[in-house]
């Protein structure tokens, strides 16, 4: 790659036949996946259903085309969210200057802490316990409240061990 832009990184086995922009971030062809973030390196999706795959779409958050899924899983910034099915998985809410996102999938709403100026990293999602989504009501940017109680979320992505999620029951 002598001579090439530094910007420009070869794909080695892509098949330009069957490849595809998915959004701006996300390209696929028949055997592999890609995400890229504007000057961000590359990444090859692991253990991607290729077929699947899909690059989602959010309107009214930031972080807009930085999920996909595939049959099995959802991705952030091209990373696997650990215990969120694909299945009725969408952004709850995201109060950027807090760099928070609240997810959910069938069963379970989840805050995923994030930080652009590591290089696109996040703690693995945390999962919020027996919420009642028909009456949950966001208060802040990290207190959250259902016909259950109040629950409070503290912490950031670089004080992982320092998470926690308050449960006050009414």
């Amino acid at each position: 790659m002598a001579g090439k832009d530094e910007m420009v990184k070869e794909l080695k086995e892509l098949n330009p036949k069957n490849f595809k922009v998915l959004n701006r971030y996300y390209t696929k062809d028949d055997k592999k996946v890609y995400f890229s973030k504007e000057y961000a390196d590359i990444q090859e999706l692991q253990n991607v259903d290729v077929k699947s795959f899909e690059a989602l779409h959010f309107e009214n958050i930031e972080n807009k085309d930085d999920f996909g899924k595939d049959k099995n899983k959802v991705y952030l910034f091209g990373l696997e969210l650990k215990d969120v099915k694909p299945e009725k998985f969408q952004v709850m809410k995201e109060p950027i200057t807090e760099k928070i996102i609240y997810v959910r999938d069938e069963n379970n709403l989840f805050v995923i802490f994030y930080d652009y100026f590591s290089g696109f990293n996040f703690v693995e999602p945390k999962k919020i316990e027996n919420v009642d989504f028909k009456t949950l009501k966001w208060k802040s940017a990290r207190e959250l409240e259902d016909k259950n109680g109040k629950y409070i979320v503290n912490g950031s992505v670089i004080d992982e061990d320092k998470i926690e999620i308050k449960f006050i029951k009414k």
